[in-house]
This record gives structure tokens, C-alpha cells and sequence, in this order.
């Protein structure tokens, strides 16, 4: 199988963009591809999306929901250090 690294660009754009490519290739994860991540790149993605208050004022969303999707990827990655 494939392994993956997607970095933080990538996994907030799958967030805040439901339809677009870069969810579309998230939802394959475990099944065409082994997504990788590190623990640094999960913690930056969640600084992005809690923090940058241009995002925020751009598309609405909560923090629960940040936080549902950051376990989520955990769930489905593999962690490296």
C-alpha cells in the first residue's frame, strides 16, 4: 500500500472545504492510500484553524467541529515522530 504525508495546508483546506479535492483524497485514506502523520503537523493544523482569525471570519464553523475532525484524522493515521 501506499503511505502518505499530508501537511497542514492540505488537511485544512480538506476541512474547510468539504467537496473539494483535497477531502476527497482524505476520505481514501486507509483505502488507497496509508495516511502518516506527526503529532507537529496535527497541533499546526489545529493552530491554523483555532487561531487565524482570517479563516475564521471566512468560513464558519466551531470549535467542536475543528476538534471532531482533528480525531478523526488521528484515527485514520498512523503517527511518526
Amino acid at each position: 500500500m501506499l503511505t502518505a504525508v499530508l501537511d497542514t495546508s492540505v488537511l485544512a483546506a480538506a476541512f474547510l472545504k468539504p467537496g473539494g479535492v483535497n477531502r476527497r483524497f482524505l476520505r481514501r485514506a486507509g483505502q488507497n492510500y496509508q495516511l502518516v502523520l506527526s503529532e507537529a503537523i496535527v497541533q499546526e493544523t489545529e493552530r491554523v484553524l483555532l487561531a487565524y482569525n482570517r479563516i475564521r471570519t471566512r468560513y464558519p464553523y466551531l470549535d467542536e467541529d475543528v476538534h471532531a475532525f482533528l480525531g478523526a484524522l488521528r484515527a485514520v493515521s498512523h503517527e511518526v515522530l
